[in-house]
C-alpha cells in the first residue's frame, strides 16, 4: 500500500492552516477604501450615460481623473443629479447583481 498521496494531501492541509493561522485571521477589509474604486471607475459613469447622455458622462469622467474625485463627487458638485438621484442610480449591489 502506498502512503504518499495521503501524507501529500494531510501535509497540504497543515500548509493551508498554517497559512491561514498566520496570515488570514484577522484580516478584515476597509469598507470605505474599497467603496472607492468603483466610485472611481469608468465602469460606473458607463451606468450613467444612459440617463445624463454620453457626452456629459464623457465630460464627468474626465474631469473626475483631472481632478481625482470620485465620480459621484464630480456629479454632486456639479448637481447634475440630486444625490437622491445617484444612491439610485449608483447604487453597487444593484448595478453588479443586474437588479437595476
Amino acid at each position: 500500500m502506498n502512503d504518499a498521496p495521503s501524507f501529500r494531501v494531510e501535509h497540504d492541509s497543515m500548509d493551508h492552516m498554517r497559512v491561514t493561522e498566520k496570515c488570514i485571521q484577522g484580516v478584515t477589509a476597509d469598507v470605505e477604501n474599497c467603496r472607492k474604486y468603483p466610485e472611481a471607475s469608468a465602469e460606473l459613469i458607463t451606468a450613467l450615460a444612459p440617463i445624463i447622455g454620453y457626452e456629459n458622462a464623457a465630460r464627468l469622467f474626465q474631469k473626475s481623473l483631472r481632478e481625482e474625485k470620485s465620480i459621484r463627487q464630480i456629479i454632486c458638485e456639479d448637481r447634475f443629479l440630486s444625490t437622491e438621484q445617484l444612491d439610485e442610480l449608483l447604487n453597487l449591489p444593484a448595478l453588479t447583481t443586474g437588479k437595476r
